[in-house]
């Protein structure tokens, strides 16, 4: 998975979270502390989400943070 994909991947998991959880983007970066107009360039891509971003979107949603791996970083379980 390229950087880019990873971007994309990201953002489209992260705006789905928030649909599922019922808040709106401004309500989530209110909550979140980060400023709107930055989680909408986020949202579309426009830049990468960091690990806090992301620590703190999941808790705000109150979903577990693994949500945001990208499927390459995820750890196959043993057979």
């Amino acid at each position: 998975m390229a950087n880019r994909d990873v971007t994309e991947w990201t953002a489209k998991t992260v705006a789905q979270a928030i649909l599922n959880s019922g808040m709106n983007k401004h309500q989530v970066a209110t909550q979140t502390g980060i400023a709107y107009r930055t989680l909408d360039r986020k949202l579309h891509g426009g830049s990468d989400f960091n690990w806090r971003d992301l620590l703190v979107i999941a808790e705000v949603l109150g979903i577990s943070p693994t949500q945001f791996t990208p499927p390459p970083f995820v750890e196959k379980a043993a057979a």
